[in-house]
């Protein structure tokens, strides 16, 4: 091939690249690629991670949690926490429980009536007398009589009735308790605390409820999604 014919060849070849290359770069999206996410790097499946050290660390996956050493408690664990404080009274208010109490109440009611009924037999047996007469002395025995049965009764009313609460307190916690193993199997929550926000108000007016008001917040700084109060009131309907 004479030189005059190669450089014609070579001419007309720079001319059909440009053209096929020149419309490649003219159609070419050069910001969608820029803005084009990278790919999610994952590393893995590896049975268990081998951090090197004076003393090697191994971390495994535990039934979904990290593990790593030889010990039960070598483990990672999902945490979070609800306001009993929060829950209990509002509990106190359920009709069940307040049927109980109002039972308990117009039994008691009607066992008072009888002790009033008594003395009041009694002033209407006597009427008005003093030490002068001869029956002051039985009839302020009899008086006497009346009244420390009824302070017996007295005392040991107000232990049944703290039992009842005591009873209802616990039965509500119950209810608590098994609301928060619901949602904590929702949520795959592993450890929940007992906690008072740190906002809420004192109400104290001693330096004892105080201190107890400043005990029981046992978090002074957590993130809001540790709070699953919420969920718990919504699994117990109220």
């Amino acid at each position: 091939m004479g030189r005059v014919e190669r450089l014609f060849v070579y001419s007309l070849l720079a001319i059909l690249l440009g053209a096929t290359f020149g419309r490649g770069f003219e159609t070419l999206d050069t910001s969608a690629v820029a803005t084009q996410p990278r790919p999610t790097e994952t590393l893995g499946p590896a049975d268990e991670i081998v951090f090197n050290g004076d003393k090697p660390l191994v971390v495994v996956n535990r039934k979904g949690r990290i593990g790593w050493g030889e010990e039960a408690t070598s483990n990672s664990w999902a945490v979070a926490s609800v306001n009993l404080s929060g829950i209990l009274p509002e509990m106190l208010q359920r009709e069940s429980f307040q049927e109980e109490m109002k039972e308990l109440e117009e039994l008691q009611m009607g066992q008072n009536a009888e002790f009033e009924n008594a003395f009041k037999a009694l002033q209407d047996e006597y009427g008005e007398i003093g030490p002068e007469d001869p029956k002051f002395a039985e009839a302020q025995g009899r008086a006497q009589e009346i009244m420390s049965r009824y302070n017996d009764w007295q005392q040991g009313a107000m232990q049944v009735r703290g039992k009842k609460t005591a009873e209802q307190l616990e039965k509500a916690y119950r209810d608590v308790i098994e609301a928060i193993e619901v949602v904590s199997d929702k949520q795959n929550i592993d450890l929940v605390f007992r906690f008072v926000p740190t906002a809420t108000e004192f109400n104290s007016d001693s330096p004892e409820a105080a201190a107890d008001q400043i005990r029981l917040r046992t978090f002074l700084r957590y993130p809001d999604a540790l709070d699953i109060t919420d969920s718990v009131r919504d699994e117990l309907g109220l």
